[in-house]
């Protein structure tokens, strides 16, 4: 498999990985708001926004990833959305809070480690990804 095949395989694999986590998320957004808002410690309003905001930048990075367009960006900000996904993890587990609502509550009962390692292995396979291509387009 080349290098071009390879690209496009992880980024559709990382585009299904993103729309399946902002659709769980969506179906559940009230409850990711309240994580968020007891995450940050700000009021709901502000939270619901932000809820909101994440939902729709995973779905449209996602939709980029999955067609294959602008693959360069599109991978920066998938390998900056799972670190932040990361430290979100790292912050839950400080502050003692339970559930995590990265796949709404289909995945409630993997453990918070799990997730940490699943996103920090993301964020580094995104960030490769954007150096392969950064490279391809340099050539």
């Amino acid at each position: 498999m080349n290098r071009l095949t390879y690209t496009r395989v992880l980024g559709v694999a990382l585009g299904l990985l993103l729309q399946f986590s902002g659709i769980a998320k969506s179906r559940e957004i009230e409850q990711f708001s309240l994580d968020i808002a007891r995450l940050l410690a700000i009021p709901l309003a502000p939270a619901a926004t932000t809820a909101g905001v994440v939902v729709a930048v995973e779905l449209a990075t996602a939709l980029m990833l999955i067609l294959g367009h602008h693959r360069r960006f599109v991978f920066c900000v998938t390998a900056v959305m799972f670190s932040i996904f990361a430290l979100s993890q790292v912050g839950f587990m400080f502050r003692g809070i339970e559930g995590c609502r990265c796949f709404g509550s289909l995945l409630s009962g993997v453990p918070r480690s799990a997730f940490l390692a699943f996103n920090v292995v993301v964020a580094a396979a995104a960030f490769v990804l954007h150096r392969q291509e950064s490279q391809s387009n340099s050539q």
